[in-house]
């Protein structure tokens, strides 16, 4: 506490959309000339609250895969969307369609924490089957819609995502059958996707193709012959990393196809 003149400032962070309440024990403050300060003992005398005005709703910044992609991976399918502000769970579905039957694939409830999950901004669909088994097939068209007031913003009255209600607001395709695929997502240290970072893709040493990161961070490539395959990150700053990327125990930079027919390498979070 630090007391300058008339002013008492009392050094605490507060919570977002929280009550608050200030009691002052009798006598602990006096003025200069020795009269003690009567106190404040009613939690009704004094109080105020953190809750947010916030009026305007969250809307989608980014998303993996990209509106209109036609590479996407049927090994290990992820649909992962990035709101403008973190949010929570309305009510309401996230649909998968078939784009050019129409056909409904899977509806998924926001009940469902085993296929969506939700962490700040980020929110996460995971395309299979109650099963476990993959919902999408290789070279198909697909569409997501979601239901108006299925993510909410954190205000205290909660602003609902307007929703997608038609197909071609956001659509993607499957690449078609390869050998394997080779994909995963770059990061920067505290967790920020990097996007249009370059990858490189080399076999036996030959580099054999180069892409760059989506604005989610997300990288993939799609071998047409199997063998063994390293994947080189371009930093921003030009600095290359190879065999130097820090990845965790049960990941890997490097994969040998060649004694399988197919196969999937993921490379998840690098750090950068």
């Amino acid at each position: 506490m630090n007391i300058s003149g008339k002013v008492i400032t009392l050094p605490t962070e507060l919570a977002a959309n929280t009550d608050y309440y200030l009691i002052i024990k009798p006598k602990i403050i006096e003025s200069l000339n020795g009269i003690s300060y009567k106190g404040i003992t009613d939690k009704t005398e004094l109080n105020f609250s953190t809750y947010s005005n916030d009026s305007v709703a969250p809307v989608i910044t980014s998303q993996s895969p990209e509106d209109n992609a036609t590479d996407v991976s049927t090994s290990d399918p992820t649909v992962e969307i990035i709101f403008s502000e973190n949010v929570i769970r309305g009510s309401g579905n996230i649909s998968l369609y078939n784009y050019s039957t129409d056909a409904l694939i899977r509806s998924f409830n926001m009940s469902n924490t085993t296929d969506i999950s939700i962490s700040g901004n980020e929110m996460s669909i995971s395309l299979r089957d109650s099963d476990g088994s993959v919902l999408i097939n290789d070279g198909t068209q697909y569409y997501i819609l979601i239901s108006t007031g299925a993510v909410v913003d954190e205000a205290a009255s909660p602003n609902s995502f307007a929703g997608i209600d038609s197909k071609n607001t956001y659509n993607f395709t499957t690449t078609s059958a390869s050998c394997g695929s080779i994909s995963g997502v770059v990061r920067y240290k505290n967790g920020d996707p990097v996007n249009d970072s370059t990858v490189k893709l080399y076999k036996d040493d030959s580099l054999i193709t180069t892409t760059i990161t989506n604005s989610v961070g997300n990288y993939n490539f799609f071998p047409s012959s199997a063998g063994t395959f390293k994947v080189e990150f371009v930093k921003s700053a030009g600095k290359r990393g190879k065999g130097k990327v820090d990845l965790t125990v049960d990941q890997f930079h490097q994969e040998d196809l060649s004694k399988i027919s197919r196969s999937v390498l993921h490379v998840k979070n690098l750090a950068i």
